[in-house]
């Protein structure tokens, strides 16, 4: 214990108190200092008590007692033929100014580990939805003619917009626990991803377009039409280079190598990143060389295991957060490279 008032550590009545020159001891206004390392420190300020009875023999009690501002009574008296000479007794009430228990690294990092699965979650609350609201303008090649859904479109450009969020957020919230594994891989998976959502936006934009001039070309005839069909297919060459090429590489490969290597996951599961983001990358690649349509039931074929990585790597990490591996339980080695792992 120490007095933080006089800046002297006094020990329990039968402590070191006695034996400073000049004796130092528990006082009104003096603070007890409770520190564990890795729980966190508890400070008490000494105040003077009233009404208490005094005793005869000198100790140290601890009444048990509860909660933050609980009250506990030291008590030092006199003990006859001791070389401290009379003590005064001293009757004190402790009152907590001050308890504090910082989180543990561990508590932080499965935190973490929940906040970016619940982005991942997100990434597909948005873009399925979006998907479907830009049926007409995607389907219909006359949308810029007729009277169009452009409500429709704009929620579903806006859920887009929140898709492209999500997709950034994984990755920043990921990469102070992934660069521990390698903070070279962690940061190209968090450019990939802004990468990616700058592709979103283009498309986007494209199709925004269209609606701004389904309203000031309506009627325009067939240079209108060949214009929105321009524009739409601006958009379906951005989703071909954003979701299928970006994400493949960067969800797929990049973060399923962190995650087998690092074991923040299970093994197996991050396996699926591992064989289905390069699967992703050479179906876009074919559809890219005209193999097949992109909304060929061959193309989802091959993309599916990406979207099984995602989606069960989202779902893990919010009911089940990180496993406990060494890169978050402050043991591991400073982070390495691949050529050097």
């Amino acid at each position: 214990m120490q007095d933080a008032t006089r800046g002297a550590r006094t020990g329990t009545p039968g402590g070191v108190g006695p034996g400073r020159i000049p004796q130092r001891w528990l006082a009104p206004g003096g603070e007890l200092v409770t520190y564990v390392l890795t729980i966190g420190e508890m400070r008490r300020r000494l105040v003077p008590a009233r009404g208490w009875s005094r005793g005869y023999r000198r100790g140290l009690i601890w009444p048990s007692a509860g909660g933050d501002r609980a009250l506990f009574r030291v008590i030092i008296y006199d003990c006859p033929g001791s070389r401290a000479g009379r003590i005064e007794a001293l009757e004190s009430r402790v009152d907590t100014i001050e308890a504090r228990v910082p989180e543990r690294p561990v508590d932080a990092v499965q935190r973490t580990a929940r906040i970016a699965g619940v982005w991942f979650i997100l990434t597909f609350v948005f873009s399925i939805p979006a998907v479907l609201l830009y049926d007409p303008v995607l389907n219909d090649a006359d949308y810029i003619l007729g009277a169009g859904a452009d409500t429709q479109v704009r929620i579903g450009a806006l859920l887009e917009i929140l898709t492209a969020v999500a997709n950034i957020a994984t990755a920043v919230v990921l990469f102070p626990v992934l660069k521990r594994q390698s903070e070279s891989i962690a940061l190209g998976y968090v450019g990939l991803r802004i990468v990616e959502s700058t592709v979103i936006v283009v498309g986007i934009v494209s199709v925004l377009a269209v609606v701004s001039l389904r309203q000031d070309l309506a009627g325009g005839g067939a240079d209108a039409a060949l214009i929105g069909q321009s524009l739409v297919a601006l958009r379906d060459q951005t989703f071909l280079l954003g979701p299928a090429f970006c994400a493949g590489f960067g969800n797929g490969l990049l973060l399923g190598y962190l995650m087998y290597r690092s074991g923040l996951v299970p093994r197996p599961m991050a396996l699926i990143g591992l064989i289905g983001g390069p699967i992703a990358c050479a179906t876009a690649t074919a559809v890219l060389c005209g193999a097949y349509e992109q909304q060929s039931p061959v193309n989802f074929l091959f993309t599916a295991p990406e979207i099984v990585w995602e989606a069960s790597l989202g779902i893990w990490l919010v009911a089940k957060g990180f496993r406990s591996v060494p890169i978050i339980a402050g043991t591991a080695p400073a982070a390495q490279e691949p050529g050097n792992a």
